[in-house]
């Protein structure tokens, strides 16, 4: 098997019936089926829980407080960056 070639996306979430992972299965009614139930139930679930780069997406409270804390940290980070440009000079806060 080669892992080099690029062949795209293989489900298609919007059509599940035109996933072009089907198109070798298409003769096995079996297999197709429950191929196509796998891919209908990963779009229900989408719908549910949407990924970071969909409309809908919320993050966990995990991903905000780390969030909160990145922003906070990149916030002193700009305050010593521009003490260090004007001269000035920065505390530590809290």
């Amino acid at each position: 098997a080669t892992y080099r070639r690029r062949v795209g996306p293989q489900i298609s979430f919007d059509r599940p019936v035109l996933s072009p992972c089907l198109a070798s299965i298409k003769k096995d009614e079996k297999k197709y089926s429950e191929a196509l139930e796998i891919i209908r139930a990963g779009k229900r679930r989408l719908k549910r829980t949407p990924r970071a780069d969909m409309d809908g997406f919320k993050p966990s409270p995990e991903h905000l407080k780390r969030l909160r804390k990145y922003m906070k940290s990149r916030d002193i980070e700009k305050a010593n960056k521009e003490s260090i440009r004007t001269g000035g000079k920065c505390y530590d806060r809290e």
